[in-house]
């Protein structure tokens, strides 16, 4: 029976967290085409909605913290944080200042073990300016930089969930090299050396320069000005002769046996 992804259970308080970041970003404009008079007259409007909107995703983020941990946990075991520290770490006094980051960073490896990390730390750093710039009210000296520094933090921060809630899983395991395809890790020497690519149940090829060894079950090939060698379970092949005697041994024409008188040509007188 087929096991459930654990990460399918993400999804919904993503799209939560992604809406309430769109419609964040979508306020700043608003606000941007808003006559003097009406913003004035909102002026305790304005601030409400704006931290409402970033309370709802910090709310979701911190959801979608502990859901990813447990997951974690169910595919890798017990390791990391704890689902509850997890979500709760944006709440734990001056933990909270790098906390969040190491949990997001913990299910993000998890989920993605091959994507860089950098997404992450982007998220967090932009959360950190943000945040000081709303607490200590900061009169920026360049005009619409605390509005970029807005859209910036609400398009990583998309990001990061939209990757750890919503894109498929990376399978563990080493990344694959540009000398194998998918599926074949080979080891990085593989380039230099042709032989540690062969694949399972192919006979080596030889190499230039390289007389081909014999595989298992296979009768090796004789080389050019090598004798072959007799296989096992195959009769000796006869090898060229390379003798000082006749072929025809003791017996044939010309040549006489030890002792026997020398032979030669019949003269008219019967002496050779």
């Amino acid at each position: 029976m087929l096991h459930a992804d654990p990460w399918k259970s993400l999804k919904p308080i993503s799209f939560v967290a992604l809406g309430a970041l769109g419609l964040r970003a979508l306020w700043s404009f608003v606000k941007l085409a808003m006559p003097r008079e009406a913003m004035y007259e909102l002026r305790d409007v304005l601030p409400v909605v704006d931290g409402g909107l970033i309370f709802v995703a910090v709310v979701a983020t911190m959801v979608l913290l502990g859901m990813g941990a447990s997951a974690a946990r169910k595919i890798h075991g017990p390791v990391g944080f704890h689902p509850a520290l997890a979500a709760l770490s944006f709440l734990v006094p001056f933990a909270n200042v790098i906390l969040p980051a190491l949990a997001m960073r913990q299910v993000w490896k998890a989920k993605s073990p091959h994507r860089s990390e950098a997404l992450v730390w982007a998220w967090w750093g932009l959360y950190v300016v943000h945040t000081i710039m709303n607490m200590a009210r900061v009169a920026l000296p360049i005009p619409y930089l605390g509005l970029l520094i807005l859209l910036g933090l609400v398009g990583v921060w998309g990001a990061v969930v939209y990757f750890v809630g919503i894109a498929p899983a990376q399978a563990a395991g080493p990344a694959p090299g540009p000398w194998a395809p998918q599926g074949y890790p080979q080891p990085p020497h593989a380039a230099h050396y042709p032989h540690a690519n062969m694949q399972p149940g192919y006979p080596a090829q030889p190499q230039p320069g390289y007389p081909a060894q014999p595989q298992p079950g296979y009768p090796a090939q004789p080389q050019p000005g090598y004798p072959a060698q007799p296989q096992p379970g195959y009769p000796a092949q006869p090898q060229p002769s390379y003798s000082t005697q006749p072929a025809g041994g003791f017996g044939a024409p010309g040549h006489a046996p030890p002792g026997a008188p020398p032979q030669g040509p019949t003269w008219g007188n019967g002496q050779t």
